[in-house]
């Protein structure tokens, strides 16, 4: 008896000392976090002070940025009745590359009636615009399905997640074809709003030009929303081979060893891929101006990853030099900050190598242990389906990347 209550109470501690020791570290990461906000605002002489929703934001959780594909291509759509005449008049006037044409147009928007009418215009062709992209995504979706056989696939949130997959890709046929009814009669009523709404045109307008410039001015700011969309198939076709490449694997009933070694694989080339996702968006940003350089952008590139390892290496720095920079911070808080951002890089650079060579070692250690084994599945079989399926990672990952860069860095194109 009095040994069960022994045990008993030196179980409650230990749960004390793991609650202790969470909250302890919650704190700590607490303040690394606020450090690294106002350490990195003084460095980058940004004024921008995070709020609390923006703080869960770029916290947000570890893959979102690397596995998420299926993006609201909306988010790059704009909306041109929210902003004022202003505002669009000075976008418009930008897009135009003829400074003729620019003084003549700034010279017609003196006119508020002129002004209004190209604003609600260009929304209007807008739409139709976005409307027609997303018919055209729906129907690439539907001629894939019928020549491909990509319509959708699921598995489990424990399957996907052993297996560092996705969850889910691709809609159903019924969807599919759903959308596209639905986009096809919105299409059919924009038109015809557009064609109402045109007879209340201004006798001094040229119409013809006017919609000439229109399309051209909505063809730059939809650039982003058309590379979202076509991010999206790639994405699609990638996440459907990863779906069959597990599959096939599989479906060769490999040994619990063997399967074991493929979800390290997995896992680490994951890892790796998340890692030179995030520090590729890093040192694009790193290498723009400082004047572009700043604190909203690299919230919005969601580097969770990089945030990590960058708070815990300056947490450190600080609490090592907390003495020596209490004197005089203003200077050597900028000279800290871009010895971690340095040092933050490096020590990302090593975890990719180190994971690097999980793989290569535990493919090795496969093939080894498998050697003295002469039954099927044979041993090139199961490393054939781990290559397959690893490479596969790679390219959707070396792709996504590419793509992401384009999207949020389009003034480097």
């Amino acid at each position: 008896m009095n040994k069960t209550l022994n045990e008993n109470e030196s179980g409650q501690k230990r749960n004390n000392l793991k609650k202790k020791s969470r909250k302890f570290f919650q704190r700590t990461k607490f303040f690394g976090n606020h450090l690294y906000q106002s350490r990195f605002n003084k460095a980058t002489n940004d004024t921008h002070t995070f709020s609390t929703w923006e703080s869960f934001i770029f916290k947000k959780s570890d893959m979102q940025s690397h596995i998420r594909s299926n993006v609201d291509p909306t988010l790059y759509l704009y909306d041109y009745l929210l902003v004022s005449n202003d505002i669009f008049k000075e976008k418009f006037l930008q897009s135009l590359m003829d400074e003729y044409e620019r003084q003549r147009w700034n010279q017609l928007f003196i006119n508020e009636e002129i002004l209004t009418f190209t604003r609600n215009l260009t929304q209007y062709k807008n739409k139709l615009s976005y409307l027609n992209l997303q018919y055209e995504q729906w129907t690439y979706y539907h001629q894939l399905g019928i020549k491909e056989r990509i319509w959708n696939g699921r598995v489990s949130k424990k399957m996907a997640m052993v297996n560092s997959m996705c969850v889910s890709y691709g809609r159903s046929k019924a969807l599919i074809r759903q959308r596209q009814n639905y986009y096809q009669n919105e299409i059919i009523q924009c038109k015809q709003q557009i064609e109402d709404y045109e007879k209340q045109m201004p006798i001094s307008v040229d119409l013809k030009k006017m919609t000439t410039l229109i399309l051209h001015f909505i063809k730059k700011e939809q650039y982003p929303l058309c590379l979202a969309l076509e991010q999206q198939r790639h994405m699609l076709k990638f996440d459907a081979e990863d779906h069959r490449s597990v599959e096939k694997f599989y479906q060769l009933n490999p040994r619990k060893t063997d399967i074991a070694s493929a979800k390290t694989i997995w896992k680490a080339t994951d890892y790796v891929q998340l890692l030179q996702h995030e520090l590729s968006l890093f040192k694009k940003w790193i290498s723009l101006p400082a004047a572009s350089r700043t604190m909203p952008h690299l919230m919005e590139l969601g580097l969770t990853k990089v945030n990590e390892f960058f708070t815990l290496t300056l947490t450190n720095k600080v609490l090592l030099n907390v003495i020596s920079t209490k004197n005089n911070e203003e200077n050597p808080s900028k000279q800290m900050v871009c010895e971690t951002i340095d040092e933050a890089v490096i020590i990302i650079e090593k975890t990719i190598k180190t994971f690097t060579q999980i793989a290569i070692d535990e493919k090795t250690k496969l093939i080894t242990q498998n050697a003295k084994f002469d039954r099927l599945p044979t041993v090139p079989n199961v490393i054939d389906a781990i290559d397959n399926r690893q490479q596969n990672m790679i390219q959707r990952a070396q792709y996504h990347m590419e793509q992401t860069i384009m999207i949020k860095f389009p003034e480097n194109l």
